[in-house]
């Protein structure tokens, strides 16, 4: 329940020499990491980015991190893995330590967080959904929360925290941290962060691994597999059954030899209620061979559909010499039903994701980052005549891609739109910038909805205008800043001129404590 402490997790805090990095969902701590991962000298960019990096041995306290946020109108938040923000206060704190010792190592960092969670005007017009939930999918029902409740509440959970087995070949860990699936920065189309980290078992290739034949070079390559349970939020339904959704994804990407920096990719994930769990299913990856099965009372007409499928292929450049990466995703919801179905028809139920991001290196000494993405979901027009549910939704898995009630890839929603644009000045004690962002959100819903011909409509699209300013600093051992949103929403719930203003604001203070 979210107006109860769902976890309390008592950690110990003990030495504090060597260094310890969580990349906090949202945080300067995250934002910060990926020009580091930009420029020349940084580590090469993974297909799967986690939270938790290990520096050195011994034990470590994390930089604890104490965050208050507000929105003003309406509840607004966008990556923030376990803490969502309401309209209102929300006050979080993270704190926590790590500990490596040859080939073990564990993180305990997890997040409490208190949430005002004041009204706001909610749309009702789907009986088939909690009226706490979103009203406009496609689907009859689909588990995204738009408010936890008529109340504050507080909740806790385990946040960006890992017991750990392996070397810099191979590692097996346990965890319930956020990670990203893909070379996207801000909406990853698979996984993001913008849902709480689920509980998962991961097995495969912490770094790219070199491959050679003798003297010749055969690139380098990652590999990952993951199996976890999703858990439903407190307002989809009342059926204990269907509580808990088992997921497992799979992460390719391998670094092509003599081109510096390029990648090429596959991801794959898949999930399905707990309650038609079999053993095969830990390898229904690589193999899919489920016989035909009466899960709601009708045989189903294709295998796979106890299962939901996203997949995507990318490939993503990282240009040394220039110190630019260029990506490009491509991603596709639910099966196809056959290899030749899927061939001629490569654009049903897809999704993309273009982007770019660079630094360019001033003459007195700070570094300009500037960014660029483009993430598309809507339907293809193959829905005129073939099925076709909305992205992260599926007509056998209802619950759709969530985890707790948020979205495991974007956050903007299925059917939706954004651009979004950032440019931000590093400096070796500060950083500060601004962003633009247009999102266009659920235009499945809306075109379904609009008749032919029927120019009435053609002003209601809901569509988010948002102007991002930020700044941090560090001062001694302290870091502290503030990212502030203006949004102005128009049409909010595809009614005409229901316009609507929202101020986020966000303040943060970090005491480093391994900072020399």
């Amino acid at each position: 329940m979210r107006n109860k402490i769902s976890l309390l997790i008592s950690f110990l805090l003990i030495g504090f020499y060597s260094q310890a990095q969580v990349f906090v969902p949202g945080s300067h701590f995250e934002h910060t990491k990926r020009l580091e991962e930009l420029k020349k000298d940084s580590l090469p960019y993974l297909t799967i980015q986690p939270s938790i990096r290990y520096e050195s041995e011994g034990f470590s306290l994390i930089a604890p991190l104490s965050q208050t946020s507000l929105n003003t109108s309406y509840a607004r938040s966008y990556n923030d893995g376990p803490v969502w923000k309401g309209k209102g206060l929300t006050q979080e704190l993270h704190a926590g330590f790590q500990y490596k010792k040859g080939l073990f190592s564990a993180t305990i960092y997890p997040v409490i967080f208190a949430s005002q969670n004041a009204s706001y005007p909610l749309a009702s017009v789907n009986p088939n959904q909690n009226p706490y939930n979103y009203q406009f999918g496609l689907s009859p029902k689909f588990d995204f929360v738009q408010r936890y409740g008529n109340s504050g509440f507080i909740y806790a959970h385990p946040g960006q925290s890992e017991i750990s087995f392996g070397n810099d070949h191979f590692r097996i860990a346990a965890s319930t941290q956020n990670f990203t699936l893909g070379p996207a920065a801000y909406n990853g189309i698979m996984m993001s962060n913008s849902a709480p980290g689920f509980p998962h078992l991961m097995i495969g290739t912490p770094q790219k691994i070199n491959l050679k034949l003798k003297n010749i070079e055969l690139g380098k390559l990652e590999a990952n597999v993951f199996y976890g349970l999703l858990k439903e939020s407190d307002y989809y339904d009342s059926i204990k059954s269907n509580d808990q959704r088992f997921i497992t994804g799979l992460s390719l990407g391998y670094e092509v030899p003599y081109i510096d920096g390029l990648t090429i990719g596959l991801n794959r994930v898949m999930y399905k209620n707990t309650e038609y769990f079999e053993s095969r299913n830990l390898y229904a990856l690589f193999r899919n061979d489920e016989n035909k099965t009466n899960l709601l009372g009708d045989t189903l007409s294709l295998a796979n559909d106890a299962f939901d499928q996203l997949a995507s292929v990318f490939i993503e450049w990282k240009l040394p010499a220039e110190d630019l990466r260029l990506y490009f995703e491509f991603a596709r919801n639910d099966f196809g039903g056959s290899f030749r179905q899927t061939l001629l028809e490569i654009e049903h139920s897809r999704a993309y994701t273009l982007g770019l991001a660079k630094v360019f290196f001033t003459k007195s000494g700070k570094d300009l980052y500037m960014a660029f993405e483009h993430t598309y979901l809507p339907r293809y027009d193959s829905y005129n005549y073939r099925p076709t549910p909305a992205f992260y939704t599926h007509g056998m898995n209802l619950h759709g891609y969530t985890n707790d009630g948020q979205l495991l890839g974007a956050g903007i929603g299925p059917g939706s739109v954004s651009d979004y644009f950032e440019l931000t000045r590093y400096s070796s004690n500060e950083k500060a910038g601004f962003s633009l962002q247009r999102i266009r959100f659920d235009e499945d819903y809306y075109i379904a909805r609009v008749k032919p011909n029927d120019f009435s409509k053609v002003l209601r699209h809901e569509l988010e205008l948002t102007l991002g300013l930020h700044y941090a600093r560090q001062t001694g051992r302290w870091l502290w800043g503030i990212d502030s949103k203006f949004s102005y929403r128009f049409n909010m719930y595809y009614e005409k001129k229901n316009d609507k203003m929202n101020l986020y604001s966000n303040a943060f203070v970090s005491f480093l404590i391994n900072q020399d």
